[in-house]
């Protein structure tokens, strides 16, 4: 994502965060080119003081794409008051994720889980192509092996998250930080959204 960011905004300065090591390290070696414009950046998000090795102190702008479903909702507050701290005032914030809606919209989850199952085959969100794409990347590209072994060590594995925060818990937790306006901009059959925040 650093990159394609860069390619539409030539003269950002990017720092990308992760903290799997395989990532991180594909991560640098596609961005190569890029030179100075990406800095890479190995820390936990959510956990206590991964601010602190950030580059810089203010961002104009944040953007998160299929990490975030990963936090509970603790981590997912504190992770939420960390950005709110380290981006300028009326900065974007921009979350691309699986956000389910609650269970005050249990009929309408109904309606396109069935549109779903019509569309794709299945009725929920599944982590299995993504396990096996793993499995195929390690076995396949011995020179990541390293980060692989490394991978292992921080996850375990990597399990898949037994349940995943519904897109109200976002919101009240970004207003909660001290984000002023938070919406969806854009959404696929109510679980795939990107939602939006302004600081």
């Amino acid at each position: 994502m650093a990159v394609r960011i860069l390619e539409r905004f030539p003269q950002a300065r990017v720092t990308a965060v992760d903290f799997d090591p395989v990532l991180l390290k594909i991560g640098r070696e596609a961005s190569k080119a890029s030179g100075k414009h990406i800095i890479w950046v190995d820390a936990d998000i959510g956990s206590a003081g991964w601010t602190e090795q950030l580059p810089h102190s203010r961002y104009d702008a944040v953007v998160s794409s299929t990490a975030l479903h990963w936090l509970d909702r603790a981590r997912l507050g504190r992770m939420y008051g960390d950005l709110a701290r380290v981006m300028r005032e009326g900065g974007i914030f921009l979350n691309g994720d699986v956000l389910p809606p609650g269970e005050a919209k249990k009929t309408l989850t109904d309606i396109t889980e069935k549109i779903r199952y019509d569309r794709y085959g299945t009725l929920q969100v599944e982590f299995g192509p993504w396990e096996r794409w793993w499995k195929k990347v390690e076995r396949e590209q011995k020179e990541l092996g390293p980060a692989f072994r490394e991978r292992k060590a921080r996850f375990g594995g990597a399990p898949a998250p037994e349940g995943m925060l519904p897109l109200e818990d976002h919101v009240q937790l970004l207003h909660a930080a001290g984000f002023s306006e938070v919406d969806t901009l854009w959404q696929n059959l109510m679980q795939d959204r990107i939602l939006a925040a302004i600081r």
